[in-house]
């Protein structure tokens, strides 16, 4: 019991954000212009890309450029999870029900997914784009609803307080920023995004769950 009398809330589901949370953002970008570094330096893919543009749309610069874009969007990364992601996931699943919730294409995130192969262990993965891009409530709300838990009941762990925190503290999750030395992210915390809690990896996150009674 609380100092009111009431029964604390245990804490049931964990929700990640993807990007300079689980992984640095960096990395995924570094691969994708590897990628199409990789398309370029060959003289005979290249000649086909401007040949066909130029005939389709008499744009063969325009058209290359569209082009690559779309490569690099789709392209399978050569990317890996933070040190910390593997076992906390592993550690935490056992306990909880894990989901993840994030900003982007889906076609993109699920790529990322599948190259850092951590898609087995999310009961519930929300992509959420335009134009209900996350602090849209509606990620939150379907996330909340996969998982079948209330948001006092669900801890959200992301990195980008503007984007990540302002609807999900609004909804009463337990809030935690982490903060990766790489991320790109900016580490600006604006009024109203203040996270109830701050760590720098996955470890520290267990404290945090057993403070809540979890």
């Amino acid at each position: 019991m609380n100092g009111k009398g009431q029964k604390k809330q245990l804490i049931k589901a964990i929700l990640f954000d993807l990007d300079d949370t689980l992984f640095p953002e960096g990395t995924y970008r570094e691969s994708g212009l590897r990628h199409i570094a990789r398309t370029l330096a060959s003289e005979e893919e290249t000649y086909k890309l401007l040949k066909h543009y130029d005939q389709k749309t008499g744009k063969a610069l325009s058209g290359l450029v569209e082009e690559l874009i779309q490569r690099y969007r789709g392209h399978e990364p050569e990317i890996t999870c933070y040190p910390d992601v593997l076992p906390a996931l592993r550690r935490l699943g056992d306990r909880y029900k894990l989901g993840l919730i994030s900003n982007n294409s889906a076609g993109t995130q699920y790529h990322k997914l599948s190259g850092l192969k951590i898609e087995r262990h999310f009961e519930s993965i929300v992509i959420a784009e335009r134009p209900k891009l996350k602090p849209h409530p509606e990620p939150f709300e379907i996330s909340l609803s996969n998982l079948g838990t209330e948001p006092t009941q669900t801890v959200y762990v992301a990195d980008w307080p503007e984007v990540d925190f302002p609807t999900s503290n609004r909804m009463g999750m337990v809030t935690v920023m982490i903060e990766r030395p790489d991320k790109i992210t900016p580490s600006h915390v604006p009024e109203g995004c203040q996270p109830k809690h701050e760590i720098e990896t996955l470890d520290e996150l267990d404290a945090i769950l057993e403070s809540y009674g979890a």
